[in-house]
């Protein structure tokens, strides 16, 4: 959600595709998603963002 909320903040790859992408884990989020529906949506996420925005930490690991 924080990146929803501050998404003009990030310097998306593609920001369209950036903002499709969030918008649909905020759907899944909504409906008690387990991790294998989210993780593939946080992974794209993570891969239009330029490397130095990236979060640092253990990328198979989702985070509440």
């Amino acid at each position: 959600r924080h990146h929803n909320d501050n998404f003009g903040s990030y310097n998306w790859k593609d920001s369209n595709r950036a903002r499709t992408l969030l918008n649909r884990g905020l759907q899944i989020i909504g409906e008690n998603p387990d991790v294998d529906e989210l993780h593939p949506v946080v992974i794209s996420l993570i891969d239009l963002l330029p490397n130095d925005e990236r979060p640092s930490g253990d990328d198979s690991v989702l985070v509440g």
